[in-house]
């Protein structure tokens, strides 16, 4: 999906390159070639010159503006603004960036002159208050933030529309109290983001006096007895807190069992594992009807929670109690999907799967079966055995998915020509199917590299090493395709599989150095944005360095104006700046 999302970027610029006149674009890809290569001063040049000559041009802009924020001359930002403002005096994009010129010169008065008239033209249009409120937090002006969200839901008529946009305001500026007050506010006007509202509770109370949020949230339950979303969550931050005399309080507050087992599906499905865990628990202990799916839910709650050898224990417990149950052939299938995919294990896993694949076992778990033994025997290195069980599914149910890994596996035994026909299949014969995209994405790089048959084989069997999680190996590989051919049209994409490796390893900082070689080495690469947003993620998610992950998100938006998921990695930043201390 990543990948195709990178052809839609590529399409995306081609069309805008269309709608600029051809000299210009030309400028335009001379200056982003001199920036990438460290020439920032001949780059601005170009930029400048191509923008001086037609500032009627939308597209020329935004790489001026980047280019005069990171050299710092917000004096030259600031006349650019103006110049385009009397051609476009309503651009609400060019006068946030004057206003941030002005910000960051050091006159935020001045700024937020400029960006509350952005809200004076437009004072009935929301999005501009999220708008011009971004501005003015990013420029640590939390305080005037917090005012105009106020104002916002004032003259817009809609209380707390900007309650958790001001939870996280108020949060940022050591506000607890005021946080918890709005996130609650969010489930007045959606109560259906009440496991979000949760999550985020459980987040403050881990950052404050969790007491103070704890009080907060029983005060407003008190005051709506009877409310059962409110009482589910103080239910859940008493489990939390270990007193769960108080929580089962609160569950019984919410009803009979139905309640209880919405919570548990409800919490599985946010990831609240724990909170799920219990509530199967308490479900399965007992005789009503929800007691035999209970136990069978337990495992998937310890499955989803990573927790593979309970999770395989459980089922195993739940196929003893229960062995006349329909789900005892899922419950198999499941172990079996656990050993291969949590585990490791596709050798382990077989057995199960070969027990289903030649029953008429109910559920629909038998073809699955036999698709998990092509699977099993792929990660395996048995590729003819695989594909002999994928082309006995094909004679009774062809499907996108039965072609598709008969393409991968045929691609990696070498065979592009029938790759590339199996390929074509599944997008004529499946076209809304979910294995299309990445069936046209191999086609499309198969055929971009036809001319390197070569070095195509050797890094498609890299890739089946990969799928076969046999990491030290694939790296070995791919390095060994770099040393030989430095200078392949392959490079990038050896170098980002490295990356790949290395995290599947959970050696994230040697992955993050490979994604960095990847931007020094190949500075031409379409791969460039997708390798920096990938170290973001590694700092965020894996190396808790929320700080260093914004940095990069930011070198994005910087270095990559035209970036398909420029929105997306926006909002990762707004995310990420929330989650992280002040």
């Amino acid at each position: 999906m990543k990948k195709l999302l990178l052809l839609i970027a590529v399409l995306f610029v081609a069309l805008e390159s269309v709608a600029v006149d051809p000299q210009i674009q030309r400028d335009l890809n001379a200056a982003r070639n001199l920036a990438r290569s460290g020439k920032e001063s001949e780059a601005l040049a170009l930029y400048e010159k191509a923008f001086y000559e037609h500032p009627e041009y939308q597209a020329v802009f935004p790489y001026l503006r980047n280019a005069y924020m990171k050299a710092r001359m917000y004096d030259k930002l600031i006349e650019a603004c103006t110049i385009v403002l009397k051609i476009r005096p309503k651009d609400v994009s060019v006068r946030l960036a004057l206003g941030q010129a002005w910000a960051s010169k050091g006159d935020k008065a001045r700024a937020k002159e400029i960006w509350e008239n952005v809200i004076h033209t437009h004072p009935s249009n929301r999005s501009y208050y999220s708008l011009v409120a971004y501005e003015l937090t990013r420029n640590h002006m939390d305080e005037d933030a917090i005012d105009l969200y106020l104002r916002g839901e004032k003259t817009l008529g809609q209380p707390h529309t900007f309650a958790r946009e001001l939870s996280r305001t108020y949060e940022r500026i050591g506000d607890y109290k005021k946080a918890t007050e709005e996130l609650l506010n969010v489930l007045l006007i959606k109560p259906k983001d009440a496991f979000r509202v949760e999550r985020e509770l459980k987040r403050l109370m881990s950052r404050s006096n969790r007491s103070t949020v704890l009080d907060i949230v029983k005060s407003r339950a008190e005051k709506k007895s009877k409310w059962p979303v409110i009482h589910r969550i103080l239910g859940d931050l008493y489990l939390l807190e270990g007193e769960y005399d108080q929580a089962l309080k609160e569950y019984g507050m919410t009803g009979a069992e139905e309640p209880l087992w919405e919570l548990a599906e409800r919490a599985e499905r946010e990831g609240l594992y724990d909170t799920a865990l219990h509530s199967y628990e308490s479900l399965a202990e007992g005789k009503s009807k929800y007691s035999t799916m209970a136990s069978f839910r337990i495992g998937t709650v310890l499955e989803a929670s990573k927790k593979y050898e309970e999770a395989i224990n459980a089922y195993k417990r739940f196929i003893h109690d229960f062995p006349r149950d329909p789900r005892v052939s899922q419950t198999k299938y499941r172990i079996g999907l656990v050993r291969v995919n949590g585990l490791s294990d596709p050798q382990g896993a077989l057995p199960y799967f070969q027990s289903l694949a030649d029953s008429r076992a109910r559920e629909g778990v038998g073809l699955d079966s036999k698709f998990m033994i092509a699977d099993c025997n792929l990660r395996l290195g048995n590729l003819r055995a695989a594909a002999t069980e994928l082309e006995s599914v094909m004679e009774v149910a062809p499907s996108s998915r039965v072609f598709f890994l008969l393409g991968e596996i045929t691609y990696f035994q070498g065979d592009f020509d029938s790759a590339l026909a199996i390929y074509d299949k599944v997008a004529n014969r499946f076209p809304e199917s979910d294995y299309v995209n990445d069936a046209l994405w191999r086609h499309v790089f198969i055929s971009d590299n036809s001319d390197n048959r070569k070095h195509l084989h050797r890094i498609a069997g890299a890739q089946r090493l990969l799928y076969s999680r046999d990491y030290d190996s694939a790296i070995k590989d791919l390095k060994a395709l770099l040393r030989d051919a430095p200078g392949s049209s392959l490079a990038d994409d050896c170098i980002l599989l490295v990356g790949e490796a290395l995290e599947g390893k959970e050696s994230y900082n040697e992955a993050i150095a490979a994604y960095k070689d990847l931007l020094n080495l190949c500075p031409e690469s379409r791969l460039r944005p997708e390798a920096k947003t990938r170290i973001a993620e590694l700092f965020a998610e894996r190396l808790n360095n929320k700080k260093a992950a914004i940095e990069e998100l930011e070198e994005v938006l910087l270095k990559f104006p035209d970036y398909v998921l420029a929105s997306t990695v926006r909002n990762r930043i707004e995310e990420l700046k929330a989650e992280d201390h002040p």
